[in-house]
């Protein structure tokens, strides 16, 4: 397939082998009907061709109880489609529709099969492919794609033998990130398990380095009754407010039509390995124990759109005072 239409459908892998410095992974978030285990499943590849510690990985994160887990595999055993979203690390699949697990290192047992259905993907267009609207055509430090906002999941997991059920009710979300490293400090936060059960949203904010300078970019998108709204610095909507104190998040902000509130609430957070000029040597802090109080105002009608709370939010806070504002 070629660098076009790759970036017209950045769910699949965008790169390849050869390059000395990059990472790619797949965020997968799973909750059960009983809202008892969530797992979040990331499979991924860093190539560091210069240190020459380049290989494939698997994390695996149990936000309930706060355990991470990473699994190195080698370059070779990971495959990915040209085509479509499949990638294959050893003897794991994952795609947008199914992911099947395999996972036998370090004294963890983990295998399962887990079906998507109901995914409420990304709208595409020609000038905004992705999340990153036009920023998906330049050359990036880091590129985020979103797969699905929300979707129900049926199947089971089983670690060292115990066995989660995923049953009617349970709930997904899929996302991506490429490029070469995490920006220096960014917050970045998700849930889909709101009062209203069509109501899904994610927000993130960065101190992004672009053509030797370097400037805060943010993208808010909220899936609320089968309708998108999206704020984006690419879309000239504005952040009016960020403070952080603590684990605590306060975000104001606006375009032309609707303003919006967040107060966020970060639970325990375990530290996960992040990439750095594809070194995996990085770090990010996220909890999945987090909470989102979330409030959409429709400035025309001078009315409430919506106002509720997120819960087992994820929520990651990795800030070098270069955000707040």
């Amino acid at each position: 397939m070629s660098k076009w239409k790759k970036i017209q459908n950045p769910e699949i892998f965008q790169g390849n082998k050869q390059k000395k410095s990059y990472f790619e992974g797949w965020y997968f978030k799973n909750i059960d009907h009983k809202r008892k285990h969530i797992y979040a499943i990331i499979p991924g590849i860093a190539l560091d061709k210069i240190n020459n510690t380049s290989h494939s990985f698997i994390q695996f994160f149990d936000g309930k109880k706060g355990e991470y887990h990473y699994f190195k595999y080698e370059v070779d055993e990971f495959h990915a489609s040209e085509n479509k979203f499949e990638v294959c690390i050893g003897d794991n699949y994952f795609s947008s529709k199914y992911i099947h697990i395999d996972i036998n290192q370090a004294g963890k047992r983990i295998k399962g099969d887990l079906k998507f259905k109901n995914l409420t993907h990304w709208k595409r267009r020609l000038l905004s492919p992705g999340i990153m609207g036009l920023l998906s055509y330049l050359p990036m430090e880091t590129k985020h794609g979103i797969i699905s906002m929300n979707h129900d999941i049926e199947g089971c997991v089983s670690i060292n033998n115990e066995e989660t059920r995923f049953l009617e009710g349970s709930k997904g979300y899929i996302e991506k990130d490429w490029g070469s490293s995490f920006p220096s400090s960014w917050i970045w936060m998700q849930s889909n398990h709101f009062s209203e059960p069509h109501l899904s949203c994610v927000f993130s904010v960065a101190k992004i380095p672009f053509l030797g300078l370097k400037f805060i970019g943010f993208f808010f998108v909220i899936w609320f009754r089968g309708k998108f709204y999206i704020f984006a610095s690419y879309t000239q909507a504005k952040l009016r407010k960020l403070k952080i104190d603590g684990n605590r998040v306060f975000i104001k902000g606006e375009n032309k039509d609707f303003s919006f509130i967040i107060k966020a609430v970060q639970g325990k957070a375990t530290d996960m390995k992040a990439p750095s000029l594809g070194n995996m040597r990085g770090h990010c802090f996220e909890s999945m124990k987090s909470k989102i109080e979330l409030r959409l105002v429709d400035k025309k009608h001078q009315n409430v759109v919506f106002e509720d709370v997120g819960k087992y939010a994820g929520l990651e806070i990795m800030d070098n005072n270069e955000l707040e504002k």
